[in-house]
């Protein structure tokens, strides 16, 4: 115990965290991608993707990526932590170590995905050796801190239990609405979303001031409503009804049946209808 605690800086200095966060950025010095522009090679880095850069003697140009800055100054934040740790208690420290560098890993991820569209008329071939060092890297921290906390008894075994469902709502249901800011701009898709003009709540004005808003509204409400009510009502009796059945085999037959459709992906079901 005393030799983990030695290893980890717990108490100390956290050598481990700012070492990894220094690998983490010296990673953007690395290809984070090869791109070919008019049968040329040309190979950018993640400082070019953060700060801008032109190429191909300024035919393209790679604008600057805000997510990548952020994951920058989350990656500094990380360092800065680890050379105060000694100054804080072991579990604050573990604490915001660990949500900076799953702040800064998931804003790499999200750029990394989305890399072949930052580079107007070029066509990436390949090349993420920066990228995935840079992930490598706060993906140690995260796993290195997250023992801290479980030491410090801020984490339980079962709580990572709840990290796949966890992981499955924040990419399926959280990342999702950051799609939430094309209502607030004029969509142009010669320039892309991201770079379409802001028109604030130009659009909420256009929507509201039709007749539309108050059937979409409406409807909206009226169908939640009723779904509300009929699935409780037809819930209940539903059940009612099985626990009045004596035969635990029927019993088992009766909610097989019920509850199949829900195993079942609707897409497939749309399919078959």
């Amino acid at each position: 115990m005393e030799k983990i605690k030695k290893i980890l800086g717990i108490g100390g200095l956290r050598l481990d965290a700012v070492i990894l966060a220094v690998i983490a950025i010296l990673g953007n010095l690395a290809p984070f991608a090869h791109y070919t522009y008019k049968k040329k090679v040309y190979t950018v880095n993640g400082f070019d993707l953060m700060f801008g850069k032109n190429i191909a003697g300024g035919s393209v140009t790679i604008k600057p990526n805000t997510l990548l800055i952020i994951a920058l100054v989350l990656t500094i934040i990380v360092i800065l932590t680890g050379l105060l740790a000694k100054a804080m208690k072991a579990r604050l420290s573990a604490g915001i170590i660990t949500i900076a560098s799953l702040a800064a890993m998931v804003r790499y991820i999200s750029t990394v995905t989305k890399v072949d569209a930052l580079l107007d008329g070029a066509k990436k071939v390949g090349g993420e050796a920066g990228s995935i060092i840079s992930i490598a890297a706060l993906v140690a921290i995260i796993v290195i801190n997250l023992v801290v906390l479980s030491r410090e008894k801020v984490l339980h075994p079962l709580d990572f239990m709840v990290l796949p469902g966890m992981a499955y709502f924040i990419i399926n249901n959280y990342i999702p609405m950051f799609g939430i800011y094309i209502a607030f701009k004029k969509v142009d898709y010669s320039l892309g979303l991201w770079n379409s003009p802001w028109v604030g709540l130009e659009n909420f004005k256009y929507l509201f001031s039709t007749q539309d808003a108050w059937i979409i509204t409406r409807n909206t409400l009226l169908y939640n409503l009723v779904f509300i009510i009929l699935g409780i009502i037809t819930g209940m009796i539903v059940g009612i009804c099985l626990a009045e059945l004596f035969s635990k085999l029927w019993q088992k037959v009766y909610q097989t049946t019920i509850l199949l459709p829900q195993l079942i992906s609707m897409v497939i079901v749309a399919y078959i209808v």
